[in-house]
This record gives C-alpha cells, sequence and structure tokens, in this order.
C-alpha cells in the first residue's frame, strides 16, 4: 500500500513536471513562430520530418521515464529532471526540434558608415495602413538624411577652418626658423650653385648618352625619351629616374667600346666633381648640423599638417557626395515603386527554388524555399525593394537573416548573414545596404539565400518567377540605371526641394516637386 501511494505521488509530479516543460516550449513556440518555421524551411526540413524528429524524441522521454520507475521515489524524481533536460540538451545540439531550431539569438549588428538612425513603423500594420503609410515615411527618412549630411557639412567646415588655423600658425612658425638659418648658411650658397650647376651638366651628358643608345637600338625605351622634355614636371621627373636606373643597368651589363669609353670617363669626372663639392659643403656647414636635424624634424610635421588639412578637405568632398547620391536615389526611387531588384550586384545562382532530391547538410530529399546565390563573406547585400523590416534576427538554421515587409504585399528573405546593418521596425529603401553575406546558420560555404513569400514563413514563390530575370543586366540593378538618368537640373531641383523641406517653416502640402526620371 506504501509503495502504490509512492507511485501514485512519483506519476503527479511527472505529470506536473512535463505539463509545466510543455508550457514553457508552448511559449517558445509562440514566441518565435516565423523563425522556427524559417529555419525548417531554408534548410530544406519538411514538417512531418520535423514531426518524425519531434515524436522520436517523446518516445525517448516516455522510455527513459518507465525505466527509472523502478528506483525510489526521490531517485526517481531526480532521475525525471535529468532525462528531461538532457533530452532538450540533445535536441538543441542537433538543431533538428523545430522549437529549439527557432530560437532566436542576439544578431552580429553593426552601424554602416555614414549611417543615420531610420525612422521606425509597425511592421504588423493591416496592407491598407502599411502601404500608404511606408512611402511617406521613406520621404522622412529622406528628409532625416538630408538634415543629417547638413549637420556633417558643418561640422566638417569648422574642423577644415580649425585645422587650416593650426596649419598656418605653425607654417609661419617653420618659415622664420628656415629664413633663421638660410641666412647663418648664406656665405655657404656659392657651393649649393655650383652643385647644382654640376648636377645639371650631369643630367645632359646622361640624356646624351641615352638619347644615341636608344638611336644605335642598344635600348628601346622611347617613350622615356619622349617624356624627358614634357612639360609636366611630375612625368619628367619619372622618365628622369627611369633613364638613369636603365643606363645604370647598361653600363654595368655592357662591355666598355670605344664609343662608350669616354662617355663613361665624363660621367665618371662629373660624378666625382659633384661629390667633392657635397663633402666640402657639409664640412663647412657642419656647425649647423643641428639646426639642420631639427629643421627636417619640422618640415615634417609641416607635411603631416598639411595632410591633416587634405584630409579634412577629402571628408568634405565626400560628404558631398553622399548628399548627391541621396538627391539622386530621392529621384531615382520615384521611377521605380513597386518594381524588385536583385540584392546582390552580381548573380550566381547555384541552388534553385523547390523540391531537392539531397540536401546539401543531411543529404535527403527536401524542399528549398527559395534560391542560394554564392558571393565571398563580407558582400553587400541590398534591400530588394522599399520596406519595413519584419525580422532582424538569428537562429542556428538559417544564422543572421532579414525579413522585409513590402507594400506590394510580399516578404522579402535573407539569410546566412555575417553581418547585419538593420533592425526591427526601420523602413530601408530599395537598393540600401542592410547586411553584409557570409556563412552563418546551417550553410555548407559563403553565399546568400534569397527567398519571397506572401507572408510570414508561408505561401513562398519562386523568386526567378517574380524578380528581374538573371541575364538581363539592366533590369538587375534598376535603382542604378535610374540614377544614371538622372539629370542636373533635377538634382538640383531635389536639392531645393530637400531644403524646403527641412526648413524651419514648410509650406503647407508641399511635397517633392522634381519630376522622376525617364
Amino acid at each position: 500500500m506504501k509503495n502504490k501511494k509512492l507511485i501514485t505521488a512519483y506519476f503527479t509530479l511527472l505529470l506536473l513536471s512535463g505539463q509545466m516543460a510543455m508550457a514553457k516550449d508552448v511559449a517558445n513556440t509562440t514566441t518565435n513562430s516565423e523563425p522556427a518555421t524559417s529555419s525548417t524551411s531554408s534548410s530544406g526540413t519538411s514538417n512531418s520530418s520535423s514531426s518524425e524528429k519531434t515524436s522520436s524524441s517523446s518516445e525517448k522521454t516516455s522510455s527513459s521515464t518507465s525505466k527509472s520507475t523502478s528506483s525510489s521515489s526521490k531517485k526517481e524524481t531526480s532521475t525525471s529532471k535529468t532525462s528531461t533536460s538532457s533530452t532538450k540538451a540533445k535536441e538543441e545540439e542537433k538543431g533538428t526540434d523545430a522549437v529549439n531550431v527557432g530560437k532566436e539569438e542576439a544578431p552580429d549588428y553593426t552601424k554602416p558608415s555614414g549611417y543615420v538612425e531610420p525612422p521606425v513603423i509597425d511592421e504588423n500594420q493591416t496592407d491598407d495602413v502599411f502601404q500608404s503609410t511606408l512611402y511617406t515615411t521613406l520621404e522622412e527618412y529622406y528628409k532625416k538624411t538630408y538634415q543629417e549630411i547638413q549637420v556633417r557639412k558643418l561640422d566638417a567646415d569648422e574642423a577644415i577652418k580649425a585645422e587650416k588655423g593650426v596649419f598656418a600658425e605653425f607654417e609661419t612658425f617653420f618659415n622664420g626658423k628656415k629664413e633663421n638659418l638660410n641666412q647663418k648658411l648664406a656665405p655657404y650658397k656659392y657651393l649649393l650653385d655650383a652643385i647644382s650647376k654640376e648636377e645639371q651638366k650631369l643630367l645632359e651628358l646622361q640624356k646624351s648618352f641615352y638619347a644615341q643608345l636608344v638611336l644605335n637600338k642598344e635600348l628601346f625605351s622611347s617613350d622615356v625619351l619622349f617624356l624627358l622634355h614634357s612639360k609636366d614636371d611630375v612625368k619628367k621627373r619619372k622618365a628622369e629616374q627611369m633613364m638613369k636606373d636603365e643606363l645604370d643597368k647598361y653600363l654595368l651589363s655592357n662591355p666598355i667600346t670605344l664609343t662608350s669609353s669616354q662617355v663613361r670617363i665624363d660621367l665618371e669626372v662629373a660624378r666625382e666633381k659633384i661629390d667633392e663639392l657635397s663633402k666640402r659643403y657639409e664640412k663647412e656647414t657642419a656647425p649647423f648640423n643641428p639646426e639642420k636635424r631639427g629643421m627636417a624634424l619640422l618640415r615634417e610635421e609641416l607635411l603631416s599638417r598639411r595632410k591633416r588639412v587634405s584630409d579634412k578637405e577629402a571628408d568634405r568632398n565626400r560628404i558631398n557626395q553622399d548628399e548627391d547620391a541621396l538627391l539622386r536615389k530621392v529621384v531615382a526611387s520615384k521611377s521605380i515603386k513597386g518594381e524588385f531588384q536583385w540584392p546582390l550586384k552580381t548573380l550566381d545562382l547555384v541552388s534553385n527554388y523547390g523540391y531537392r532530391p539531397e540536401e546539401p547538410i543531411e543529404g535527403v530529399g527536401t524542399f528549398h524555399n527559395g534560391v542560394d546565390l554564392v558571393t565571398p563573406t563580407g558582400t553587400p547585400v541590398y534591400a530588394a525593394m522599399a520596406g519595413v523590416v519584419y525580422t532582424a534576427s538569428r537562429n542556428n538554421i538559417s544564422g543572421n537573416y532579414i525579413i522585409l515587409r513590402h507594400a506590394n504585399g510580399y516578404y522579402s528573405y535573407y539569410a546566412h548573414l555575417s553581418v547585419l546593418h538593420v533592425k526591427q521596425g526601420q523602413v530601408v529603401d530599395i537598393g540600401q545596404e542592410i547586411a553584409k553575406s557570409g556563412s552563418t546558420g546551417a550553410s555548407t560555404g559563403p553565399h546568400l539565400h534569397f527567398g519571397l513569400a506572401k507572408g510570414v514563413w508561408v505561401d513562398f514563390v519562386n523568386p526567378i518567377d517574380v524578380m528581374p530575370k538573371e541575364n538581363d543586366k539592366t533590369q538587375n540593378e534598376k535603382l542604378q540605371q535610374a540614377e544614371k538618368k538622372v539629370t542636373k537640373e533635377q538634382l538640383e531641383q531635389a536639392r531645393r526641394d530637400m531644403s524646403i523641406l527641412t526648413s524651419e517653416e514648410v509650406p503647407d502640402g508641399y511635397r517633392l516637386a522634381v519630376e522622376a526620371p525617364r
């Protein structure tokens, strides 16, 4: 009788434990139902396969429980809990259970360069409300980005002004030191003039000898001979150095002849005279060597400060380019609303949509709900159409993945990403970089899994039937093609529109007046 009560108590505890575990799994399933389905679909694992494995794990749990019945009450309860947690751990490790596969983790997220915090709208709005608000919200995003660019321009202008001020002050200091040293070295300037004169004589000798060798077809660098007389100082100096190098090689590798013997003597005499004058100058100006070394260091610092100014100016030019790119996009996107473009610049399709007799990971027949495009890890991935980030997450099948919701009723899917640049609820425009490709999750190598569906993890369609044809290069980059058609007049009109829209007093009902490119 006592044993019967113990057994009854055991099964009561077991039942309660099972109910708690089921409630926890149901909660996880409800929270992560979309990614769970994604993981199963993108890996090509069918629902029946998942159910069989779940059933198998349940049978293992029951078997483990029945075996532990013969032990004492306390040991049985402990064994039951251990068995349950062990089963879950094995399922998570295999990554085959639907609930565990869909368990979300924080994705690898980084802000792209020139990042502007995008607007956020409810990704679960009804279709009518979503369609009416998406493009209005995009215009708000354009305005916010334009305002941020204007702030960056002002900051860059201030930085340039400050850097130029520091440079001018240092340049004045440097010129003062240089003038002071030049006055001290003035008595020895005649030696520098003599060195310069001899160097010019040497150069003329080298040019004459070089021209003779080219005419005799002993050297074949006629382009160098031409550039020696160039008006471009940079090209001229480069040609002179090339000529000297070729002459040195020729003189080392060719025997002395009657023709070249006198030239060799003249060249050697000129070099010795230059060397003699240089040594004399160094000897007589030796007391000023500390100051000369100091000036050399100051000259390096001057060049460094000048480079800082040019770097700041380059940054300012890049901001101007960002502004032009934004305005071109504002104008161009008006002509391609509701049209898809591929998420990669180049297409290399390796796995089609549909049933696959042998899935790459498991090696069994599965249904593939998208297409796989081979591309190196780190390749930019672009939004196929304007939309809102429905999900930006991670699981152990899709890896880092993104789902975008679009105004035409479609959802686009991007999986196995290395880095994400967007978060849930953010508005994105067509052609906007949303991630970098990778090989995260259940993947055999770097590629992008791209899918299209009429719902969230349901009603998938073949992307090939919806997207521009793979071999149609003009359609493959719709936004870029439209941007090329934007005229200077349209660009300036968009700039005026944006200036008005971002001003403190915007006229009632004022919208972008610029026309779309044709």
